[in-house]
């Protein structure tokens, strides 16, 4: 958040209010991922994941789930992606805003001469739960200079992966 630290309960407090409070989400941070933590009276831990941006964005009312008690942490996790394979610097970055996978290609200085750059994955796992995977023929989308990136953003979790080039021989060899 902008401004963290710790703020006095008045009233019926929510996490959506306490986020309000801190002056809201920072750029780099995950919404999908607010971590609540809570002692219960017999000294046992609990902790809760709250998918902010996806309860907002249904505009569900139903925030009595999400009401916070005196000693409760809030966590909101920075916002990162993963990439792996065939670039040349693999590895965990920050999204700060909005990214694209070209863009996170770059960041990892591009793909390695083993690359398969018409076959790159990105593998997401939604609010519900649910995962999907999607092929991004990046190279063709160089090449077209094609300015949409908007289906091609890329969200906190997510993990794209830059396969290695194979060629496949068959029959009577």
């Amino acid at each position: 958040v902008k401004n963290p630290g710790a703020y006095p309960i008045k009233g019926r407090l929510t996490v959506v209010g306490l986020i309000s409070l801190a002056g809201g989400f920072s750029e780099s941070a995950s919404p999908n991922e607010v971590k609540v933590m809570r002692t219960r009276p017999d000294g046992t831990q609990e902790e809760n994941i709250i998918r902010v941006q996806a309860m907002m964005s249904k505009n569900s009312g139903d925030s009595e789930g999400l009401l916070l008690q005196s000693g409760d942490v809030v966590n909101i996790p920075k916002s990162t992606v993963t990439i792996m394979g065939e670039v040349k610097k693999p590895g965990v970055y920050p999204t700060k805003g909005r990214l694209s996978v070209v863009e996170l290609i770059s960041l990892a200085e591009g793909f390695n001469e083993n690359a398969s750059p018409n076959e790159v994955k990105v593998m997401r796992t939604h609010p519900d739960g649910k995962k999907s995977e999607s092929i991004v023929p990046v190279q063709d989308l160089m090449s077209n200079h094609s300015g949409d990136n908007e289906g091609l953003l890329l969200q906190s979790g997510d993990v794209v992966n830059v396969p290695e080039s194979t060629v496949t021989i068959m029959g009577e060899v």
